[in-house]
């Protein structure tokens, strides 16, 4: 698998508000279609993992002001926001996501696909 790099989710995150969304859907992509062994592999070499070092959106907007570090974040303001530290006006699109990555890299369980889509789709919309 060739993993989206640091580098890459920065520059999207630098460059536009689409270009971090397009980034964060590829991310979740890689997730949902790697291998039980390139997730694996990936996580061990620091390449993917489901959190903000590997999410674009996250690169442009979380900043811990206010005690709501994401609320210029365009998941959050159309109703989807994904982080779990209780301020995301829903937080069981990217929580379902989170636990189905690590469902498939330890336990190798791949029924979850369901999950990564709706984190899919979730970012999808942000892009209409």
């Amino acid at each position: 698998m060739e993993w989206l790099t640091r580098k890459e989710i920065r520059e999207a995150a630098k460059k536009s508000e689409e270009a971090a969304v397009k980034c964060s859907i590829k991310h979740w992509e890689q997730i949902r279609d790697a291998t039980r062994a390139e997730l694996t592999q990936g996580y061990d070499n620091d390449r993917v993992i489901s959190n903000h070092e590997f999410c674009a959106l996250c690169k442009r907007y979380f900043k811990f002001k206010n005690n709501s570090p994401c609320e210029n974040c365009i998941l959050y303001k159309i109703g989807k926001g994904c982080l779990g530290y209780g301020i995301a006006k829903n937080v069981g699109v990217y929580e379902k996501a989170r636990e189905a990555f690590w469902d498939k890299m330890e336990l190798n369980k791949s029924n979850r696909i369901k999950d990564f889509n709706r984190m899919i789709n979730a970012l999808k919309k942000c892009l209409k």
